[in-house]
């Protein structure tokens, strides 16, 4: 599909068309989703990967920390795009590999960076043995190469990317002193969640650590605007910077001005939040949610195209 292929238990390929889209010509929108392992089977699949796995309890880490509502977010979005416009075509990239084994969206050669900064490495500290290094590497590099296909056919022809999240609504710091688990379970407690730093709503990642803007700024403020009309705050770089530890950087360097990582809390999708189980999506929320940045895009592409809206 334009060059790129699903992979078991790797990444999975998905094309949205309008009804009057041109079969050959090159798809408008890339949808990149780094973190859309949000099955408990997608887990089980890649626990096959390492002997090094800290057992059944660490299934609490995933749920906390995997992108839950990405899929059916980024489904929508490509839906909106292609109902609105329908000459487009969306392509998605939905990575299957769980973070808390091998997070793609990391650069491999800057775990050490990723670290100090306080984000999760590309790999967890107890995956340590080199054969199962050595799998999970070349996996990674599988992913790559399918993720790097996708901007190249969709940003190289001129079309544009996104590299959707999902977070939770607290930041939580790691007590290195304490295993991950504990600390995130003691952090959810109903009196001890409000004494952690809350996150947006919305949050737009656009420039690396005290530097400038790598996407397009007046679609950014459209986004921002978008939000705003139906009362949501959406902030930039808040808490969260472009990392250059992060492939999002990498890709937004390639392709400046045609790349966007745009994250949405996951309360903010979900039937109830609750950070230690597979939850139940709200189809009314994410159309809530879908809504401001479809338009927002909308608009600025026909900006851009020198299109008259009625």
């Amino acid at each position: 599909m334009f060059g790129l292929q699903s992979i078991d238990h790797v990444c999975e390929v998905s094309l949205i068309s309008g009804c009057n889209a041109p079969a050959a010509t090159p798809p408008d929108v890339f949808i990149e989703l780094p973190h859309g392992a949000t099955e408990m089977h997608h887990l089980q699949a890649a626990k096959r990967l390492t002997r090094q796995y800290p057992g059944d309890r660490h299934d609490l880490f995933f749920t906390a920390n995997t992108d839950q509502g990405s899929p059916e977010y980024a489904l929508r979005l490509a839906e909106m795009l292609t109902e609105t416009d329908p000459s487009m075509k969306v392509l998605i990239l939905r990575c299957l590999l769980p973070r808390t084994i091998v997070d793609v969206n990391r650069i491999w050669a800057k775990d050490e960076e990723a670290g100090a900064a306080g984000l999760t490495r590309g790999v967890p500290d107890y995956i340590t043995h080199p054969d199962d290094l050595a799998k999970i590497i070349a996996i990674y590099e599988r992913y790559q190469d399918q993720a790097r296909k996708g901007y190249d056919v969709v940003c190289g022809n001129g079309g544009f990317a996104f590299n959707l999240h999902t977070y939770a609504p607290i930041s939580v710091k790691p007590n290195p002193d304490e295993y991950i688990v504990d600390t995130l379970i003691k952090a959810y407690q109903p009196d001890m969640v409000d004494t952690w730093p809350k996150r947006p709503v919305v949050e737009l990642i656009t420039a690396p650590p005290g530097g400038a803007s790598l996407t397009d700024d007046a679609l950014c403020a459209g986004i921002v605007e978008a939000y705003a009309a139906i009362g949501i705050e959406a902030l930039e770089n808040d808490p969260f910077p472009l990392h250059p530890a992060t492939m999002a950087y990498e890709h937004a360097v390639r392709y400046p001005g045609q790349t966007l990582t745009l994250e949405l809390s996951r309360a903010s999708l979900a039937e109830v939040f609750d950070p230690f189980i597979i939850m139940t999506i709200c189809p009314e929320k994410v159309e809530t949610m879908t809504r401001p940045p479809a338009a927002a895009f909308q608009a600025y592409r026909e900006k851009r195209s020198g299109i008259l809206t009625p």
